[in-house]
């Protein structure tokens, strides 16, 4: 957030606690289920909307402009970054984001936070069945996954990304390798493209991961989740009843392990790796496997675009087995049960209409109209993934890959279409300061696949005790209800 913002931000903040302490003043009007109910029956109150943009900086002065082109309106926007929020939330103890803001736009990561504190009103019928709205375009997971709390829409998913592995099917073809299905063929890959990777003009590395700030718990999550997610048994990282972690237990220490030996040659790299620097290495020919978002910060050289006819796309390695922490035992997957299973949680983002807005008509119209088909494809790519079906079409667009392989592009397509049809997925819980600990995990792997000689178990049963600690301080029982409200399972 600039000075200024914080300024305005915080200047609003001050007058909304003022009113709070003041009889009849500052009353919080409860989540609506009708828009007509939360505005003022005379019409639109004389002033811009306004919206905050929470840890969102792209957010900005294009879709402001665009929006005042088609609607003869003023939108002002501004940014808090996530630290502000965290910062926000300890120092006042119950969270209020200032009732000069209508609308507000968020990482996923917060949902719990937001919808918990009623600051983000329900969304009502006749935005869920608006016509341009199109809620059944929405891409499934997105759809269903991220928006619902205690049985309520409660915002609009503006997309994300998940995890994929790439791989180049020349060098495969020629070592006459398949694409790995299991973590342990791919251990098994590694080691023969390993010994052969000298015959192979240009090649550094076998296989390349993000190791920057924030990658490193995205990572083991989406190692963890063929081993603790299969077809009708429910787990989480957490004991539904209890609230205590499982993280110290025997699926995690071995996704760890394996993550560990996977993210070598990225750490030898002696460099932090973004999921976009991992791509680039990968579509300049100096890597057999890349894992993460294929996304081009800056454009692709001619010879990088023709080396993409080489690329092939799936999904990650997954398990013939998962681990059933109710019997605490492996086991065998059902028949016909797939093996890999997708990790949602990467950079979603959402958008809501705030409980205080007295412009809850116009907040939601705006919602309706950044999220509809022909407007999201324009000015929202650069901000987030595809989250309509239709978007899938252009995957270039939103990916910044315009002029590479037309079959590659169409096999990311697909292998997003694919995603959201799958019944098996991994969601972090979405649970109150959910973020904290989440970072408690990434503060935690980064430094242990940097490091050398810690027991894996040991690691992870610190994490697990700092989540009982942050636990603790949230309540157990509020915590228990966000993990029934707001598990998206």
């Amino acid at each position: 957030m600039t000075t200024r913002n914080r300024s305005k931000h915080w200047i609003g903040l001050g007058c909304l606690l003022l009113g709070m302490l003041l009889p009849g003043c500052g009353e919080q009007k409860s989540a609506s289920t009708s828009i007509d109910s939360a505005q003022p029956s005379g019409g639109s109150v004389s002033r811009p909307l306004s919206l905050l943009a929470i840890g969102v900086p792209g957010f900005g002065d294009e879709i402001a402009r665009q929006w005042s082109a088609k609607r003869d309106g003023v939108l002002s926007i501004e940014h808090m970054s996530m630290a502000d929020f965290e910062n926000l939330r300890r120092e006042e103890g119950k969270l209020e984001l200032g009732a000069e803001f209508d609308l507000v736009v968020f990482p996923a990561s917060i949902n719990a936070d937001l919808y918990a504190a009623d600051l983000i009103r329900e969304i009502p019928k006749e935005v869920v069945d608006n016509d341009v709205f199109n809620r059944n375009g929405i891409l499934r997971h997105f759809r269903r996954a991220f928006v619902r709390h205690n049985n309520q829409v409660r915002s609009i998913c503006l997309g994300g990304s998940s995890p994929v592995l790439l791989y180049r099917k020349d060098i495969l073809k020629k070592l006459d390798v398949k694409p790995p299905e299991t973590w342990e063929e791919l251990a098994r890959v590694f080691d023969k493209v390993e010994q052969a990777k000298g015959g192979f003009e240009g090649i550094e590395s076998v296989f390349l991961m993000p190791t920057g700030e924030g990658t490193a718990a995205k990572m083991f999550l989406a190692r963890s989740a063929s081993e603790i997610r299969s077809l009708g048994k429910l787990t989480t990282f957490f004991d539904r009843r209890t609230v205590k972690p499982l993280l110290d237990q025997a699926p995690f220490v071995r996704a760890l392990k394996d993550l560990k030996a996977l993210a070598s040659e990225s750490i030898a790299s002696g460099e932090e790796l973004s999921s976009e620097e991992v791509f680039r290495r990968f579509a300049q020919g100096r890597s057999v496997f890349a894992l993460g978002r294929p996304i081009a910060a800056t454009p692709l050289s001619d010879q990088e675009i023709e080396g993409s006819a080489t690329w092939g796309v799936m999904n990650l390695p997954g398990s013939k087995e998962f681990f059933d922490f109710k019997d605490s035992k492996w086991k065998p997957r059902q028949p016909g049960e797939k093996y890999a299973v997708h990790s949602l949680d990467f950079d979603v983002f959402n958008i809501g209409v705030s409980t205080r807005s007295a412009l809850a008509t116009d907040s939601f119209d705006f919602a309706i109209w950044l999220v509809e088909k022909k407007i999201s494809s324009t000015i929202l790519p650069s901000l987030t993934g595809p989250f309509r079906a239709s978007h899938l079409g252009r995957i270039d667009r939103w990916l910044k890959l315009e002029d590479v392989d037309r079959d590659f592009q169409e096999s990311l397509s697909d292998w997003n279409r694919a995603m959201h049809e799958e019944k098996v997925v991994l969601l972090f819980p979405q649970i109150l300061r959910r973020s904290e600990y989440v970072g408690v995990l990434d503060e935690k792997v980064a430094g242990w696949l940097e490091g050398s000689g810690e027991d894996p178990g040991a690691a992870l049963k610190e994490v697990a005790d700092q989540w009982e600690r942050l636990t603790d301080e949230v309540g157990r029982e509020a915590q228990r209800n966000e993990l029934a409200n707001t598990s998206g399972l």
